[in-house]
């Protein structure tokens, strides 16, 4: 399983490009690494460990938490030479090319999806305060008109 976990933790750190020449490292947040089984984001962070150990990945860290993984912490590459030299992992990336220029798409538009969502929801707030504005506005208006009405009469100005 150690393996599979390499493969897919490689896979997801280099941008495949058009072609095989044209492949780049891609920086990774930590927590995009985390998986639905706690047991296997273990087990995979022992991989990241004996890659970072090995000198083959390396990690950013926010310089305010250096010895704690938060969600800045990131992850990449050492070098693009291995992403050309390691004969293995350039298996790895002409194998899987197409799926990860797809997998990578779909996140895109997932974020774009997000993004769009959020900035309907912040519309929908505005929309909200300003309705609530409009009639705390009006209702002090009438407010005001209900006790001026209430001062004259008290006062005897007003009609009977």
């Amino acid at each position: 399983e150690h393996q599979l976990l390499a493969h897919a933790l490689f896979l997801r750190l280099i941008d495949p490009g058009v072609t095989e020449q044209d492949a780049t490292r891609r920086r990774v947040e930590m927590t995009e690494l985390e998986l639905p089984a706690p047991a296997r984001t273990a087990r995979l962070q022992a991989v990241v460990d004996a890659f970072i150990a090995a000198r083959l990945l390396v990690v950013s860290r926010p310089q305010e938490t250096p010895a704690q993984v938060g969600p800045e912490t990131t992850i990449e590459v050492s070098h693009e030479a291995l992403i050309r030299e390691w004969a293995r992992l350039g298996e790895w990336l002409h194998t899987a090319r197409e799926d990860i220029r797809r997998q990578q798409a779909i996140g895109a538009d997932s974020a774009q999806k997000t993004m769009a969502a959020a900035a309907d929801s912040l519309a929908r707030r505005a929309a909200a305060l300003e309705a609530a504005r409009r009639r705390a506005t009006l209702d002090s208006s009438r407010t005001d008109s209900i006790r001026r009405d209430s001062v004259r009469r008290a006062t005897g100005g007003g009609a009977r």
